[in-house]
């Protein structure tokens, strides 16, 4: 269940950023998940981007090496919606049953 949420999440925080520097989202993962590391977290960009759901631009760094960037794409928008919309009714359906208040 939580591989799911977590690309939810990651997908989510992507499209708060026009783009976002994939270390940097790493950090900001780590903020809300700490017990997720970085290879999951790059697999889960990978699958996105392979999925559509995101695109990658590669810029150059003046502190080293090229640096990958991700955006999410106009079908990254629809997914994220609907995964949102379906996140909202599995919410209600939890808490109808008692489950969480």
């Amino acid at each position: 269940m939580k591989k799911g949420v977590l690309d939810l999440c990651i997908l989510h925080l992507v499209s708060t950023h026009d783009t976002v520097y994939g270390y940097d989202l790493m950090r900001e993962v780590a903020d809300f998940f700490p017990e997720v590391g970085e290879s999951t977290v790059y697999a889960i960009l990978r699958r996105l981007h392979k999925g559509a759901y995101l695109s990658v631009s590669i810029k150059e760094s003046q502190e080293g090496p090229k640096r990958k960037y991700y955006a999410v794409t106009p079908k990254g928008m629809v997914f994220l919606q609907e995964q949102k919309t379906e996140w909202n009714r599995l919410v209600g359906i939890t808490k109808a049953l008692g489950m969480i208040s």
